[in-house]
């Protein structure tokens, strides 16, 4: 019996930390959004949501990807470049 206590522990564990990988991961890459549309890198700002990353999420202050742009003087990113639905991704 206590083996298949450790075994399933175990099994548990390295669930958590793959699945803690992936929450870093899509953390990093949505960063890796928010950054480009800071500094108006519009080709990364593309192929970041190409990947899949959503052009609708928020850093820790809230602020979103158009936000950030608008908010670092890239007012012409947002005009169709970055908008929600404006760029071909898996989600739309």
């Amino acid at each position: 019996m206590q083996l298949a206590v450790k075994a399933r522990k175990s099994e548990v564990k390295k669930r958590l930390v793959r699945e803690r990988e992936v929450v870093e991961k899509v953390i990093s890459l949505r960063w890796s959004l928010l950054e480009s549309a800071s500094e108006g890198e519009v080709d990364e700002v593309r192929a970041l949501v190409r990947q899949g990353v959503d052009i609708e999420c928020t850093g820790k202050d809230l602020d979103s990807p158009l936000a950030e742009a608008c908010g670092f003087g890239f007012e012409d990113m947002v005009g169709g470049t970055i908008a929600p639905g404006s760029i071909a991704s898996p989600r739309h």
